[in-house]
């Protein structure tokens, strides 16, 4: 939480949700980014106290974008 996003050297947003992921056993985290990096495939670096690692941005659901796993009955 507070991890910073980094685009080619540059701050472009702030890590808000860090997770890791059970269903694709990844870590990932939800972000507030620029405008211009909050698409999908925007290649990003993330950075904080303890990690510093690569990323790329994904819109929502990002597992799923044809909401075939997931369907509710009832």
């Amino acid at each position: 939480l507070g991890d910073e996003a980094f685009a080619d050297g540059k701050k472009v947003g702030v890590i808000t949700c860090p997770s890791y992921s059970a269903l694709t056993k990844k870590s990932m985290a939800i972000a507030r980014l620029d405008v211009d990096k909050a698409v999908h495939g925007a290649k990003l670096e993330v950075r904080g106290k303890t990690v510093k690692a690569s990323a790329t941005a994904h819109t929502l659901p990002f597992d799923d974008p044809e909401k075939k796993k997931r369907i509710a009955v009832g």
